[in-house]
């Protein structure tokens, strides 16, 4: 790969367009959080906000396949972006319409279509497959990641501060909701005369699905794989949320203060990264372990009760993010020979999927029982998978990657 620098401007047009797409869209992602801030400030319990997500999460699971019976779905990547936007655009004017006696179903209902936007998620990818190019790939995929970071760093502090000092009621969420509604509307505009018509890839629900068997000598590496997604999935954002705001009794800024470390952080280490050979087994295991030990801090956090363990912890886990993302993949396609890949990724992919659908209530429930006994768990799951990437990536074959990163 080459060590040129590769600049913005040098992208395809359609490259471009894409990652301004997210960039722009980017901040619309505060929604996310506010909506489980909106819940707790509105004296929902945490069981009964696990009890939302676990709901939608099946109801969602269930989408591709009555969407697949009931009509042949086969849409470009323009189409599917636009109702991707609008799913969500709906959702969130829902949310806003939620009051009254009947407001916990109309927020369900709200949360339910939001969610159901997900089912077209997988259109990402495949269109990056076609707009970056495969020599500048992991390049391009660099200013993918980091752009929308940016506008995050501005956006999320202020409407973090403005609902923490300046409009502080529940009513002013509902305000946000609104506005993030029309903000998704009008990306619609963007998509359709930025994202150009091209030939594939088309999004499509496949009605035939079979089941799928693990085959036994892989059996290791399906449980690491699970203890892995499980450690991450363990503690989804209404548990980072409430845990902020309930228990460490902060702002719904210091949230958002958060998440803008967190964007910061991934903007240095990202944007410091070069073209070089590490040691791909290493980076696995120090950016699992600095996993581990961002449960540490957040346990820490609340013996305490000071956030500035919290802070630590997001740089740790960011810094494991930087460091296992880039080798991870590639050290686990060595292990995994080329016939097998799909039947133990299918396996994988099937259980993640059912680990995510009650991960939600699950963790409403143990945190609610004992505050610290997410992160806990997390740290546990976390430690079990090291020991199976260790395992399975151990060989001549895993000592070194080459990964290419330029700002």
């Amino acid at each position: 790969m080459s060590d040129e620098v590769l600049r913005f401007r040098n992208l395809p047009y359609d490259a471009r367009n894409y990652i301004k797409m997210h960039t722009l869209s980017s901040p619309l992602m505060v929604a996310e959080y506010a909506f489980i801030a909106y819940l707790l400030y509105s004296h929902y319990i945490i069981i009964e906000i696990g009890i939302f997500y676990t709901i939608a999460n099946i109801v969602t699971a269930a989408g591709p396949y009555i969407v697949g019976r009931t009509t042949r779905l086969n849409i470009s990547a323009r189409k599917t972006m636009s109702l991707i936007f609008l799913t969500e655009g709906v959702g969130y004017f829902v949310f806003f319409l939620a009051s009254g006696s009947y407001s916990s179903l109309i927020l369900l209902a709200g949360l339910i279509i939001f969610k159901f936007s997900s089912i077209f998620y997988s259109i990402f990818p495949s269109y990056e497959q076609i707009v970056f190019p495969e020599k500048i790939r992991e390049k391009s995929y660099l200013f993918h990641l980091i752009y929308p970071e940016y506008t995050q760093i501005v956006a999320f502090p202020a409407i973090g501060f403005i609902l923490s000092y300046i409009f502080p009621w529940a009513i002013s969420y509902r305000i946000l909701f609104l506005g993030i509604s029309v903000a998704s509307f009008l990306m619609l505009f963007f998509i359709n005369s930025r994202i150009r018509k091209m030939e594939g890839p088309l999004f499509a629900i496949d009605q035939k699905r079979g089941k799928v068997k693990l085959p036994r000598p892989f059996f290791s590496i399906f449980l690491s794989q699970t203890a892995f997604y499980a450690a991450q999935a363990i503690i989804p954002n209404i548990i980072m949320v409430y845990y902020v705001l309930i228990i460490l009794k902060q702002t719904f800024f210091v949230v958002m203060l958060l998440e803008a470390l967190n964007s910061i952080v991934t903007i240095f280490l990202g944007s410091a990264l070069k073209v070089k050979r590490v040691n791909s087994r290493a980076w696995v295991a120090g950016g699992i372990s600095l996993f581990v030990m961002q449960q540490v801090m957040f346990v820490s956090a609340g013996l305490i009760l000071n956030i500035i363990p919290v802070a630590i912890g997001i740089i740790f886990g960011t810094a494991g993010n930087v460091l296992w993302l880039p080798v991870s993949r590639s050290a686990l396609m060595k292990a995994i020979p080329e016939d097998a890949r799909g039947e133990v990724l299918g396996v994988v992919s099937s259980t993640s999927r059912g680990i995510s659908l009650f991960i939600p209530v699950v963790s409403a429930y143990i945190i609610s029982i004992y505050v610290y006994s997410p992160f806990i768990l997390s740290a546990c799951l976390f430690a079990a998978s090291l020991i199976g990437y260790m395992r399975i990536t151990k060989g001549p074959g895993n000592d070194k990657t080459i990964i290419g990163h330029a700002a």
